[in-house]
């Protein structure tokens, strides 16, 4: 017979958000899986769970495919595919003593790329204004080409339409070649989804862009319809985490940092105006001095987790430097979340373990591709992001990701409980 008086759980929403092939959902799944098949020994609690599982949000997202991406994983050696939309899942777990608090956890995974549409702060020529100062990147030659052909149509007065068609063409190729800064972020279905009908909400940075009233109007439709809802939802998290693949980046380039840096930088900007004294009062008196379960009032954002991923891909002896380049990048989330004592941590993982270390002195990694065992030697990693280099002197080995099939066992992990912890623990 259930009790008269429901517990009031200990809760935190919890909010992920990495570009793609930054092994965010990898990183939900794994993460996931340990939690509902031994949460006592993953977050390493006394705390004895009589009951615990994995349950949908209970919200306007899809629930994140978790048992889709392991059966894949293990059945078929595939990686899950880039997240266009957000989707979410909850935990809860039932402490058996009467006296403590449960436990709930709601993670939402959300694209990174949908960051870069907070450049601007909501104004159309602000956003113009940055996107022109940030895309064309002079060591991507392609997206210098574009934007010189967008700016060359606006010149000649071209329509509305054929503006939007020329920048929609120059962002979707950018993004084809591994670029991060994809805005409005509506681009990226076309990119990954063959059923995208988005065109009537494209719209292109100009000049003097608010004198377009038809780009103006797009710009802030679409702001309200997608772009305000996630800055809420940011805002009532109780937490952020935020996956960096510095392999990808490595391999894909300057341009691929400075797109990572801008998304942080957005990200940052954002933290900086996102609080208000209303937000601290709602979030405070409904999740103090109500009976009700937290979960149904807004959070307070408290802590960001920056998290290197992959990190089995890397040799070794270079592990020890994921964070300190994680660091330096996500210096602009450390200044936006300075304003209102937000903490930021930082730490290394790998989800799901593809490799074991090789015996041998050469920092070679065992590991299989197409389901025949390898051995591979990665690239050595600098110990601080360089001013140039070529991208063709960083190319990490793609392996297949080891899961057991019969399903009992969660993925073998490296570190990945920390990035769980910190957060209850915050």
């Amino acid at each position: 017979m259930p009790p008269f008086f429901k517990k009031v759980s200990r809760y935190r929403r919890i909010v992920a958000v990495g570009p793609r092939h930054s092994g965010k959902s990898v990183l939900l799944a794994s993460l996931l899986d340990h939690l509902r098949k031994d949460p006592a020994r993953f977050l390493r609690t006394t705390d004895e769970w009589i009951r615990h599982q994995v349950v949908p949000y209970p919200g306007d997202f899809p629930a994140l495919p978790l048992d889709r991406i392991l059966k894949e994983a293990s059945e078929a050696a595939l990686w899950p595919e880039v997240t266009v939309k957000p989707a979410a899942l909850r935990f809860s777990a039932q402490n058996r003593k009467a006296w403590k608090r449960d436990l709930v956890l709601d993670f939402i995974d959300f694209p990174g790329e949908n960051l870069a549409d907070f450049l601007g702060q909501g104004d159309f020529q602000a956003w113009s204004d940055r996107v022109t100062d940030l895309f064309p990147d002079p060591l991507d030659p392609p997206s210098v080409e574009g934007m010189a052909q967008l700016r060359k149509a606006e010149s000649e007065n071209a329509s509305p339409e054929s503006l939007a068609e020329i920048y929609a063409k120059v962002v979707v190729e950018a993004t084809r070649r591994g670029r991060y800064l994809t805005t409005p972020a509506s681009l990226c279905s076309r990119v990954f989804e063959t059923s995208s009908t988005s065109e009537n909400e494209d719209f292109a940075p100009l000049k003097n862009g608010n004198r377009n009233r038809n780009f103006l109007s797009k710009f802030n439709a679409y702001q309200e319809c997608y772009v305000r809802p996630l800055e809420k939802l940011i805002a009532n998290a109780d937490a952020l985490i935020i996956p960096i693949d510095v392999g990808w980046i490595l391999s894909g380039g300057p341009s691929v940092l400075r797109d990572q840096h801008a998304l942080l930088s957005s990200l940052g900007e954002l933290l900086a105006r996102l609080d208000s004294i209303w937000a601290r009062l709602a979030s405070f008196l409904g999740r103090s001095f109500t009976p009700v379960d937290d979960s149904k009032f807004p959070g307070r954002l408290s802590s960001i987790v920056l998290v290197a991923t992959k990190i089995d891909l890397f040799r070794p002896e270079d592990r020890s430097r994921l964070e300190d380049l994680v660091r330096a990048l996500g210096e602009p989330v450390i200044r936006g979340a300075g304003f209102h004592g937000i903490q930021v941590l930082y730490t290394a993982c790998s989800a799901v373990r593809s490799t074991t270390d090789s015996p041998s002195a050469d920092g070679s990694l065992n590991g299989f591709r197409e389901g025949k065992p390898v051995s591979v030697t990665p690239p050595k990693i600098p110990e601080r992001w360089p001013d140039q280099w070529d991208p063709k002197d960083f190319r990490f080995p793609r392996l297949d990701p080891r899961i057991a099939r019969n399903g009992l066992y969660p993925p073998a992990h490296i570190h990945l409980d920390r990035v769980v912890r910190s957060i209850i623990e915050a």
